[in-house]
């Protein structure tokens, strides 16, 4: 009896001592995670697709983000079956790029990843591309992945500056725009304007579009769509200079082509020179701005509007306002290019070559002048560009 006794107490005592040390441990271990790393300055730290909890520990601590790897997989492990034995789901590590700031714990650290409170990503899509060259854009920024399916529909995506995950998939942002612009699109056409002549969201981007393609920098969009809208309730033809380029090619559009006289005679289905009323699709994609512009345009009669040299426009009611204007737009232009033509010989006076400045192009003849070309003059008309195009209705 007296060796049971003994027995018992030894192995008694044994439980004791190996659970007071377990205790200890497993209180040592949990402060262990509490306490901040040796990380003397913030840290990125880049989370792939696919990274399993090994490959990430050994990266924390080759980047001196955590003391012990095996400290963050004892985390990491420990978190998992006890959330599994609660019946939840155990910590997730989410791809992304994350900043680690000194000071921060194991367990601040995998909380953090399992959040997925990753550094988000700037990705600016600007107003006025046409959905080609906007996957063209999402194709050459390397911090995204993956491939785009089809290119989407012109004017179906909204441009903005969206904050996304580095490793974000191209087609997720492009699926983004889209949805964006759904829901902005909504918004806007059941507080639109009773009044307009328009029939669906769908004709108010394309009008939006042309809208877009027109604005200058220091323009008023509202009062840049009152002229179109305006137009369409006279049943005059638009006759906006972005649609002729459009026409001609398509999504791959050089918006910065001169235009020609002999390319407004181009007979495409976008050329509002051409047809009446609206293209059959958008031009581009546009933006906040020029979509709100069509929903409520200005309350003016303005029919026509010609470049200030300003980075705006000068609008008009009548045609004889406007050819005022168009002749006033025309000194400007004189004077640019004799700022030009002196500026060329400048430069080539400096480079040695003064043949350079004969060869400034002459006095060209603006493709959207009110008056027909002069007998003699449609020749040479069609063979010179203009120098600065002019994005506006114009003609009667």
């Amino acid at each position: 009896m007296r060796s049971t006794v003994r027995l018992l107490n030894a192995v008694l005592t044994f439980l004791f001592v190996v659970g007071l040390a377990g205790g200890f441990g497993l209180l040592w271990v949990d402060r262990q995670f509490d306490s901040a790393s040796s990380l003397a300055q913030p840290s990125r730290l880049l989370v792939r697709r696919g990274d399993g909890a090994q490959v990430i520990a050994k990266r924390l601590e080759d980047d001196g983000i955590v003391n012990s790897q095996a400290m963050f997989l004892a985390h990491y492990h420990g978190r998992r079956v006890i959330d599994r034995l609660r019946g939840r789901p155990g910590p997730q590590i989410k791809a992304g790029e994350y900043v680690v700031e000194p000071g921060t714990s194991v367990r601040k650290l995998l909380e953090m990843l399992n959040e997925g409170r990753a550094q988000l990503y700037s990705v600016t899509i600007p107003e006025g591309l046409t959905s080609h060259q906007v996957v063209e854009r999402l194709k050459a920024d390397q911090s995204l992945t993956g491939e785009i399916g089809d290119v989407p529909a012109e004017g179906v995506l909204l441009p903005d500056t969206f904050r996304v995950q580095p490793g974000a998939t191209r087609q997720s942002v492009i699926d983004l725009m889209r949805s964006e612009q759904t829901k902005f699109m909504g918004e806007l056409w059941e507080a639109r304007a009773q009044d307009l002549p328009l029939k669906s969201p769908a004709e108010a981007i394309v009008l939006a579009s042309i809208v877009q393609r027109e604005m200058g920098p220091n323009d008023d969009p509202e009062r840049i769509a009152a002229v179109f809208v305006n137009r369409l309730r006279k049943k005059v033809r638009l006759q906006s200079d972005p649609t002729i380029l459009y026409g001609m090619f398509g999504g791959r559009v050089p918006w910065g082509r001169p235009i020609y006289r002999s390319d407004i005679q181009q007979k495409t289905a976008h050329n509002t020179y051409q047809i009446d009323g609206l293209p059959p699709t958008a031009i581009a994609n546009p933006g906040r701005q020029a979509l709100r512009a069509v929903m409520k345009p200005a309350a003016t009669n303005d029919l026509y509007f010609v470049a200030d040299g300003k980075g705006g426009h000068v609008f008009s009611a009548t045609l004889a306002e406007h050819n005022q204007n168009v002749t006033k737009w025309r000194a400007i232009e004189r004077e640019i290019r004799t700022r030009q033509k002196i500026a060329a010989g400048t430069d080539a006076a400096k480079r040695g070559a003064s043949s350079a400045a004969s060869e400034t192009p002459g006095e060209a003849v603006d493709a959207t002048d009110d008056e027909e070309p002069k007998a003699g003059e449609a020749e040479e008309a069609e063979a010179t560009p203009i120098p600065l195009p002019v994005r506006r209705p114009a003609r009667r």
